[in-house]
Protein backbone atom coordinates (compact mmCIF):
# COMPACT_ATOMS: atom_id res chain seq x y z
CA UNK A 1 0.00 0.00 0.00
CA UNK A 2 1.37 3.12 -1.20
CA UNK A 3 1.63 6.44 1.58
CA UNK A 4 0.22 9.52 0.87
CA UNK A 5 2.09 12.50 0.87
CA UNK A 6 0.83 13.51 4.35
CA UNK A 7 1.47 9.91 5.77
CA UNK A 8 4.83 10.69 4.52
CA UNK A 9 5.63 13.94 5.90
CA UNK A 10 4.31 12.90 9.28
CA UNK A 11 7.20 10.28 8.93
CA UNK A 12 9.73 12.47 7.98
CA UNK A 13 8.81 14.46 10.79
CA UNK A 14 9.00 11.72 13.21
CA UNK A 15 11.87 10.33 12.30
CA UNK A 16 13.91 13.53 12.37
CA UNK A 17 12.95 14.45 15.76
CA UNK A 18 13.60 10.29 16.37
CA UNK A 19 17.50 10.76 15.42
CA UNK A 20 17.72 14.15 17.34
CA UNK A 21 16.47 13.25 20.71
CA UNK A 22 18.19 9.43 20.18
CA UNK A 23 20.89 10.04 18.26
CA UNK A 24 20.66 6.75 16.64
CA UNK A 25 22.30 5.89 13.58
CA UNK A 26 19.97 5.42 9.99
CA UNK A 27 20.79 1.54 10.34
CA UNK A 28 19.12 2.06 14.04
CA UNK A 29 16.13 4.37 13.18
CA UNK A 30 15.40 1.89 10.22
CA UNK A 31 13.95 -0.88 12.47
CA UNK A 32 12.52 1.36 14.82
CA UNK A 33 9.63 2.66 11.76
CA UNK A 34 9.42 -0.69 10.15
CA UNK A 35 11.11 0.88 6.43
CA UNK A 36 14.34 0.05 5.11
CA UNK A 37 17.55 1.93 5.77
CA UNK A 38 17.49 3.42 2.00
CA UNK A 39 13.51 5.15 2.95
CA UNK A 40 15.47 6.42 6.10
CA UNK A 41 18.38 7.95 4.77
CA UNK A 42 16.59 9.39 1.69
CA UNK A 43 13.69 11.04 4.51
CA UNK A 44 16.47 12.75 5.79
CA UNK A 45 18.97 13.56 3.36
CA UNK A 46 16.17 14.54 0.27
CA UNK A 47 12.74 15.14 1.27
CA UNK A 48 13.21 17.13 5.02
CA UNK A 49 15.05 19.72 2.45
CA UNK A 50 11.76 19.26 -0.42
CA UNK A 51 9.47 19.90 2.16
CA UNK A 52 11.08 22.93 3.65
CA UNK A 53 11.99 21.83 7.42
CA UNK A 54 15.40 22.80 7.15
CA UNK A 55 15.56 23.42 10.83
CA UNK A 56 14.92 19.61 11.55
CA UNK A 57 17.71 19.25 8.55
CA UNK A 58 20.43 20.86 9.55
CA UNK A 59 19.72 18.92 13.41
CA UNK A 60 19.74 15.84 11.69
CA UNK A 61 22.68 16.62 9.48
CA UNK A 62 24.57 17.12 12.37
CA UNK A 63 24.15 14.21 14.23
CA UNK A 64 24.30 11.89 11.01
CA UNK A 65 27.54 13.86 10.61
CA UNK A 66 28.90 13.00 14.08
CA UNK A 67 28.12 9.22 13.68
CA UNK A 68 29.47 9.20 10.52
CA UNK A 69 33.03 10.72 11.97
CA UNK A 70 32.61 7.77 15.04
CA UNK A 71 32.07 4.68 12.47
CA UNK A 72 35.40 4.08 12.24
CA UNK A 73 36.46 4.67 15.97
CA UNK A 74 33.94 2.37 16.83
CA UNK A 75 34.64 -0.25 14.01
CA UNK A 76 38.52 -0.02 15.73
CA UNK A 77 37.32 -0.82 18.82
CA UNK A 78 35.54 -4.18 17.18
CA UNK A 79 38.41 -5.13 15.75
CA UNK A 80 40.61 -5.07 18.73
CA UNK A 81 37.81 -6.84 21.09
CA UNK A 82 37.21 -9.40 18.67
CA UNK A 83 41.10 -9.62 17.82
CA UNK A 84 42.21 -13.40 18.33
CA UNK A 85 45.28 -14.16 20.30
Amino acid sequence: MKSTEREIKERIIAVAQHIIETKHTVRNTAPYFGVCKSTIHLDVTKRLKMYEFLSLYAEVKNVLEYNKSQASHRGGIMRYLTKKE
